[in-house]
């Protein structure tokens, strides 16, 4: 009887037991999964805020950064016209000036007509030495006929350009991070576009940023000296100038005339024979009048 019922048990208890199993081994799959989903959430998380962070443009709000520059960006530029006895003498003496600020010519360039003689150059000086150099000018032994000197503050714009470029440097600095924690090929991507993206706005900030140095730390001139040449009127000829005049003119044209015709004498000669050949054929008598004759 008791082998009997342990007989009856034994299927039982091996149903049992694969059971058991088959729940173990369904199990492990699923919680891998849903970890490696877990963490394709946290990423994908990460990366959205990160992307919104950056589009709000508020970073600087949460940095100790001293954006204040130093003192004010002025940009001083000027035009001048200069009216000179000698542009010779006063370009000697611009060149003296020019070596003794250190400054150096941007452009020149030289017109010449009958009456005027202009010197067009552009000046780069340090912003520092302008107005001496402006003022020293006038001492090149002319008269200034127009001065123009304008300036522009650009700091605003300076400091606006440099929260720029730092908190671009910090979003770089945030996606690199990103970056090195990215699994997926399309979260890597999307980062690496962000990246190449903010690499390129960060060019142009420097870039910006290193022309208003340029031209807050240097001056520019446009210079103009012009020397305004004396034309004489001639006096009117009288009478025998005139006729003199007229009588050379004359004999210029008589020999010009002979000229082209020495120049042509080919043509004169063919000319001629096929006249005379032309004058004999109609001077040729017909041969109904030598009949007449015969008779």
């Amino acid at each position: 009887m008791k082998r009997l019922l342990v007989l009856l048990l034994l299927p039982l208890i091996s149903c049992l037991e694969s059971g058991d199993n088959n729940d173990k081994t369904s199990f492990a799959p699923e919680s891998a999964q849903s970890e490696r989903a877990m963490m394709k959430q946290d990423m994908s998380a990460e990366f959205r805020t990160a992307s919104f962070s950056e589009n709000n443009d508020d970073l600087s709000n949460n940095q100790a950064v001293d954006h204040e520059v130093s003192s004010k960006m002025l940009i001083k530029n000027g035009s001048m016209e200069i009216e000179v006895k000698s542009i010779n003498d006063a370009k000697k003496n611009l060149d003296d000036l020019i070596s003794k600020f250190g400054a150096y010519y941007s452009s020149e360039v030289i017109n010449k007509i009958d009456y005027r003689y202009d010197f067009n150059a552009v000046i780069r000086v340090r912003s520092d030495d302008f107005d001496k150099f402006v003022n020293e000018l006038a001492t090149l032994g002319g008269t200034v006929t127009r001065q123009d000197i304008n300036t522009n503050d650009v700091t605003a714009e300076y400091v606006d350009l440099k929260i720029r470029l730092d908190n671009k440097t910090a979003y770089l600095e945030k996606y690199r991070e990103i970056l090195k924690q990215a699994k997926s090929i399309k979260d890597i991507l999307e980062v690496e576009e962000k990246i190449r993206y903010i690499e390129e706005e960060l060019e142009s900030v420097k870039g910006r940023m290193k022309f208003l140095n340029d031209q807050v730390n240097l001056s520019t001139l446009k210079l103009n000296l012009y020397q305004i040449n004396e034309t004489k009127m001639k006096p009117a000829e009288g009478f025998f100038s005139r006729l003199w005049s007229s009588i050379k003119k004359g004999w210029t044209a008589l020999s010009e005339f002979v000229l082209i015709l020495v120049m042509l004498w080919p043509f004169i000669i063919i000319g001629f024979a096929f006249f005379f050949f032309l004058f004999k054929w109609f001077k040729r008598p017909s041969k109904g009048a030598n009949i007449k004759v015969a008779k």
